[in-house]
């Protein structure tokens, strides 16, 4: 009998420790799972992360690019400008109306008593005998100044208290301002 009952517990602590390893096996094996689940999804939400950052800097870098590249364009337009703003400088340096030119802004915009200061490269072309001829036709007090500005060419008429820019870089930056536009349409087609 004792044999029966020793029997009997060693059974029921068998089936006992049968169902507590398999508990115990089941329970590992839902925690495994739900951590691979859980690291799966972490890396899904990295692999998302990483694939949006990757997009946000693909299109900074190309907005930056197209930046770059606009600026470029403006950068060769505005020499493209440049150069033809030069050009005509040049042209009318060389035009044989220049002085004629000069000489009726000098007549229209100087006042009695101004002194009328040359640009260096027109010393030889605007002298004495040049403000004498505008002189007859204005009727104004002028005089020249013993010193010169540095320009590419024109005056400046100096009165007591101001001064008013005629030189051929003010005229120009005057053209350049109002006409900006439609010289990038007749270069550029703009």
């Amino acid at each position: 009998m004792v044999e029966k009952i020793t029997s009997v517990i060693l059974s029921e602590a068998k089936e006992r420790a049968e169902k507590i390893v398999s508990d115990a096996t089941e329970a590992k094996e839902n925690k495994l799972n739900a951590l691979k689940n859980r690291l799966a999804e972490e890396q899904s939400a990295r692999e998302i992360a990483t694939e949006k950052e990757c997009e946000s800097v693909t299109q900074r870098r190309l907005t930056v690019a197209g930046l770059d590249a606009r600026m470029q364009t403006l950068s060769a337009k505005r020499a493209v400008m440049d150069e033809a703003y030069a050009l005509a400088v040049e042209k009318i340096l060389s035009s044989k109306q220049y002085e004629t030119f000069y000489s009726s802004l000098v007549a229209k915009h100087a006042g009695d008593g101004d002194v009328v200061v040359i640009s260096k490269g027109d010393n030889k072309r605007f002298d004495e005998e040049w403000l004498s001829g505008i002189i007859k036709t204005s009727g104004k007090k002028l005089s020249l100044a013993k010193e010169y500005i540095e320009a590419n060419g024109g005056v400046i008429l100096r009165a007591d208290s101001c001064e008013i820019d005629l030189t051929l870089d003010a005229l120009m930056s005057e053209i350049k301002e109002k006409y900006e536009n439609k010289v990038l349409e007749v270069l550029f087609g703009e």
